[in-house]
């Protein structure tokens, strides 16, 4: 599984253009589920399709992808799977294009 992150592109005006550039290569365990978060009134809802369990990273954040093969999974959620930050579960929701 690699990891996707997105950085900031200069271009010519002095602005930056977004892009998604591919990050570390880890070993992961994915487990599919359905699972449904419904917040309050200004707040996302989100759904929940997969858990994907890997090594403890610092450089993971919400704002990162996973991408195996041609799919894609967006990270909306982390926790430390087993408090001894060894692994990381990342709750994520794969993108369907």
């Amino acid at each position: 599984m690699t990891g996707v992150q997105t950085c900031a592109l200069p271009i010519y005006n002095g602005g930056a253009s977004r892009a998604w550039v591919a990050g570390p290569q880890v070993w992961a365990q994915v487990t599919p589920l359905r699972m449904e978060r419904r917040f309050a009134a200004a707040r996302e809802e989100m759904t929940i399709t997969h858990h994907v369990v890997f090594r403890f990273r610092e450089d993971v954040d919400v704002a990162c992808r996973f991408r195996d093969g041609a799919r894609i999974f967006r990270v909306r959620a982390l926790e430390d799977a087993d408090a001894r930050r060894t692994w990381l579960r990342a709750l994520c929701e794969e993108i369907r294009s």
